[in-house]
Parts: C-alpha cells; sequence; structure tokens
C-alpha cells in the first residue's frame, strides 16, 4: 500500500508544472533512502548535482550529510532524504515562492512515510514547521503536531563558513544520543 502510495505521488510531482522552475529542470529530485525509515531529513531545495542527476544530496553537501548520518548509527534502512522543492530553483537559490507549490507533495510524502523523527537542513526547512530562528535551535527538538522535529544546519553551511564545523559536530553529536536515547530506530 505504502509503494503504490509512494509511485502515485512521485509520478504527480515529475509531471508537475505548477511554477516556472519546472521548465528549467533537467530532473525532478524525488528521494533517497527508505520508504520504511524511521528519521525522514528533509532539504531546501535541489542543486546542480541533484538537478543532473535527480537524487537529493549527491554533491559536497551530501558527502557531508552522508557521514553525519553514518556517524548517528542509522543505515540506509533507517531513513530518507527528500527536498521542500522538488525542482532546482535558477540559479541554486532557494525561492520560497515557489515553496506555495511544493508544500502539499512534502506533506504527502510526510503522511506516507509517517517518520518518528524529521529532521530539517536549514532554515527554509525548519521554516515548514517552526517560525523558530534556526541559530538558536540548532539540535534542539521541537514539536510540530504529531512530529517531533529537530532543526540542523544545511551541510552547505560548514562548506560555506568553517567556522561552523563544531556547530555542525555538536548538533549532530546531539542528535545521536536523541536518537539513542528515544530508541527511535526501534520504535517503528
Amino acid at each position: 500500500m505504502k509503494e503504490n502510495e509512494w509511485s502515485s505521488l512521485n509520478e504527480m510531482i515529475r509531471i508537475c508544472r505548477k511554477c516556472v522552475i519546472s521548465g528549467e529542470r533537467k530532473n525532478v529530485v524525488l528521494y533517497r533512502g527508505s520508504l520504511q525509515a524511521f528519521v525522514m531529513f528533509i532539504g531546501e531545495a535541489p542543486g546542480k548535482d541533484e538537478d543532473e542527476t535527480g537524487v537529493p544530496f549527491v554533491g559536497r553537501a551530501g558527502k557531508i550529510l552522508d557521514k553525519a548520518i553514518a556517524d548517528t548509527g542509522l543505515t540506509e534502512k533507517d531513513f530518507i532524504i527528500v527536498n521542500v522543492l522538488k525542482c532546482r530553483p535558477a540559479g541554486n537559490k532557494y525561492m520560497k515562492i515557489y515553496e506555495k507549490n511544493c508544500i502539499s507533495y512534502l506533506n504527502t510524502q510526510i503522511e506516507i512515510i509517517s517518520p518518528k523523527l524529521i529532521v530539517t537542513l536549514g532554515m527554509h526547512a525548519l521554516a515548514i514547521f517552526s517560525k523558530e530562528k534556526l541559530i538558536k535551535n540548532i539540535g534542539i527538538p521541537i514539536r510540530h503536531q504529531e512530529y517531533t522535529v529537530i532543526p540542523m544546519l544545511h551541510p552547505a553551511s560548514v562548506l560555506h563558513d568553517p567556522r561552523k564545523w563544531n556547530l555542525w559536530n555538536d548538533s549532530w553529536n546531539a542528535l545521536k544520543t536523541y536518537i539513542e536515547h528515544k530508541k527511535i530506530i526501534n520504535e517503528k
């Protein structure tokens, strides 16, 4: 059942033409990971590498994210990665105006997967769930409806500002502790 719902949703996203960026994309960027995931990572928007491959977080930021996820003890079957926007915005800039076109797709992805934990990557992903400022809430659980959301820095932020590495590492250690303490992986 879940697989059928997911396939139908993916087909709707593939043919979507709700906004101008749909005409500029090379590929729709859907997801990577498991449909049986306990943890859902939500990024902001696809970048150049993601637009080329149709897979989220495959570039330099993706390598940083993959290492951080592995360090938490999560395996490929434990998580899924999606983005708020499903197409790359022009100039790789996150465009809030396009968000309204993709939010229903994101909400359906969350509903189908029903994760035990949502981890937002960056301030725009956090804004979907909370009006709180990212910098004050990195690594701190927030309740949103029936979900626990943990805001994290976007992995590209440490590429652009190496001074953020300590904050990045500390927040991922906090996430690992949270996952272990709450036994997230064993709950579903």
